[in-house]
């Protein structure tokens, strides 16, 4: 085969029969070739494993050579650590108990805290030595401390490595130093991960200490992505020349959390690099893998579906004044399974929350039985209300005003047999107007004016503003029957919005949701040829909460409706914007923007910022802070993320402008 480029021509091929068989044989062999130098990689590195779950289900959303066996070495200590936790929790020590070190502690190789014979150490000084500096002195002074021996606890190490479910882990170390014995495995040990998060949360926070002083000396964190990743705040890594370097990590970001666990590094940048590529790509996966219901089919990880140990306290051992109800019903029992069923979604996140049927007199009609799970946290009561509706049950949080006296656990167990209805959904006739509303699910109100609805339930939708109530309503209405999976505790609500100068806007909103469920709300509304937008709502409804840009644009219309997005044409690509606040200056504006496509680059990065003027008849100028030339899918998927994130964001086409 040969090449030619002819002066001032294009480049051609001149190809002879036997050209076209050395081509194909090239072309042959790049075929068997090429996967070969793609897999080197991971061939080359029998070190290597990985695993990245979703730890409040036990969804897996990434997994290679999860259960081969490994050298675990420092994350070693995430199991001296929790039997340590095990002894605070039992009172067997305090955070002041002293530990004395001995000779063979003093002896042990870095890294150290440099611990002398006979010196001592409190257990708070311990722990923040383990999860900074790594101190391996320090892991024999616990071991001996609570184990009598290195070998005693050892034994209690592996013995605790059963119990939770780690049956390729064994343990002959508190440190992590090198043994042929001493192995465990990726997935194993992102069920340590689970478990310290389920059974010890209130010590967790440990895991993200940046730095500890010890006799004049700081000690900084190993885990560099604490400083570098968004949402990371834990939990331990580890490094021996047989193991490569290891990292267990856990993020946080919109109130779910991911644990990944990367072995054999070859490098502690190198580890940190893949570990964020994983968590990157497993927060993305996280909402298609959630919302397509993880159903029996899905890998999960068995350490998620257990129920929470004895020793972090039975069911009704809480002590938090945040409940969430899961329904309302005629019968107990009805209430009392359903509250059940509703537990053993989401163990790990409701802890030693307790189950609880309260009764509540529906004004001139029947008793109803409020389904509750109960004595837990805020940010519990969220993550599981948000978990319990994408498994299509209906949920709201709700603040206690105390912790609630409830049942014995025994009594909050029992079994009953038979299938629990579906709750009764009641109308809101409240309306007034003749208008039809359509099934609206009432908000059960809590027993005890002192409690409310939490600001999980916070959120709403808004589609339009009008100048009088009445269409505002029949359009909220509307768009309430459109979404009935994603917002079933939805209520219809009319918000009066007075104008400078003007007369009042009607803004017809769908109030009563968690951010994830107004998202979703917004996005099956808008696939369905509908403008909206994801709003925040005190709980007095203060309208200068509102998004910036909902006023300011208001402010600029003719019409009935506020920013209109346009027909359903053009998903055309580069024909899309979005819009993401409006502001006096045009510098704040154009920041904004850069911000918004900081946070999701791979989204808007092929968008331009344009900082459009708009001229307001109450006067002044404000400055609409746009990204252009996106697609209408791109566009949409960003302003649901930048919700999330407390953007205000709108979508609209490229060439839309608001009149002045």
């Amino acid at each position: 085969m040969a090449v030619c480029r002819p002066k001032g021509g294009a480049m051609t091929v001149r190809s002879s029969s036997g050209g076209r068989l050395r081509s194909a044989l090239i072309l042959l062999a790049l075929a068997v070739v090429m996967p070969l130098l793609l897999a080197k990689p991971a061939a080359a590195n029998p070190r290597y494993a990985a695993i990245v779950v979703d730890a409040d289900t036990g969804v897996i959303l990434h997994e290679r050579h999860a259960d081969l066996r490994r050298y675990p070495a420092s994350l070693t200590k995430m199991m001296t650590l929790y039997l340590l936790f095990d002894a605070l929790e039992s009172g067997r020590v305090a955070p002041g108990t002293r530990f004395t070190v001995s000779a063979h502690a003093a002896a042990q190789p870095p890294s150290k805290l440099g611990l002398k014979p006979g010196q001592t150490i409190t257990v708070e000084q311990a722990i923040l030595a383990l999860v900074t500096r790594s101190a391996n002195d320090v892991s024999v002074v616990v071991a001996e401390g609570l184990g009598g021996s290195v070998s005693n606890f050892a034994a209690a190490m592996t013995a605790k490595a059963r119990q939770l479910g780690m049956s390729r882990t064994t343990f002959r170390n508190p440190h992590g130093l090198p043994d042929e014995g001493q192995i465990s495995t990726a997935r194993d040990m992102a069920t340590l991960a689970v478990a310290l998060l389920r059974d010890h949360r209130k010590y967790y926070g440990y895991f993200a200490t940046r730095s500890f002083s010890f006799a004049g000396t700081s000690h900084q964190n190993h885990n560099r992505l604490l400083a570098s990743y968004r949402g990371m705040d834990g939990i331990k890594t580890g490094y021996i020349r047989a193991s490569g370097f290891n990292l267990v990590a856990s993020a946080e970001r919109n109130g779910r959390r991911l644990i990944g666990v990367v072995f054999g590094g070859q490098t502690a940048q190198s580890r940190n690099a893949h570990m964020a590529e994983l968590l990157d790509r497993g927060f993305h996966r996280l909402d298609t893998v959630l919302v397509a219901g993880a159903g029996a089919g899905t890998p999960r990880l068995a350490a998620v579906t257990a129920a929470p140990r004895a020793a972090s306290g039975s069911a009704g051992g809480g002590t938090g004044t945040w409940a969430i109800q899961v329904g309302a019903f005629l019968d107990r029992d009805s209430a009392l399974r359903t509250a059940q069923r509703a537990r053993a979604q989401i163990p790990s996140v409701v802890g030693t929350g307790a189950i609880h049927v309260e009764p509540s007199q529906v004004q001139n009609g029947p008793t109803y039985q409020q389904a509750r799970i109960v004595n837990i946290g805020r940010e519990e009561a969220h993550r599981a209300c948000t978990l319990l509706k994408q498994r299509n049950f209906r949920c709201m949080v709700v603040r206690l005003p105390a912790p609630v006296a409830t049942a014995s656990p025994a009594a909050a167990r029992r079994i009953l047999g038979a299938p629990s209805p579906k709750p009764e959904i009641l109308r809101d006739l409240s309306m007034g107007t003749g208008a039809a509303t359509g099934p609206v699910h009432l908000e059960t109100r809590p027993s005890s004016p002192a409690a409310m609805m939490s600001t999980a339930g916070g959120w709403g939708v808004q589609v339009g503003a009008f100048r009088e109530r009445d269409p505002a309503l029949r359009l909220a209405a509307a768009a309430a029957r459109q979404i009935p999976a994603t917002a079933p505790d939805g209520a219809v609500t009319v918000v009066e919005r007075p104008m400078a100068g003007r007369n009042t806007l009607y803004l017809a909103r769908i109030h009563g949701l968690s951010r994830d469920d107004a998202s979703a709300s917004c996005a099956e509304l808008k696939r369905r040829g509908r403008d909206c937008l994801v709003v925040e709502v005190a709980e007095t409804v203060d309208l200068d909460a509102l998004a910036r840009h909902v006023a300011d644009v208001g402010d600029a219309v003719e019409g009935d409706t506020v920013a209109s997005m346009g027909d359903a044409d053009a998903g055309r690509a580069g024909n899309w914007a979005i819009q993401v606040g409006a502001f006096p200056a045009r510098t704040t504006a154009r920041s904004v923007a850069e911000r918004a496509q900081d946070v999701l680059p791979a989204t808007l990065q092929p968008g331009t910022i344009r900082v459009d003027p708009l001229a307001r008849r109450s006067g002044g100028t404000l400055y609409q802070a746009r990204i252009v030339g996106i697609d209408r899918d791109s566009a949409q998927t960003a302003c649901r993320l930048l919700s999330l994130q407390k953007f205000d964001c709108l979508v609209m086409r490229a060439d839309q402008r608001a009149s002045g």
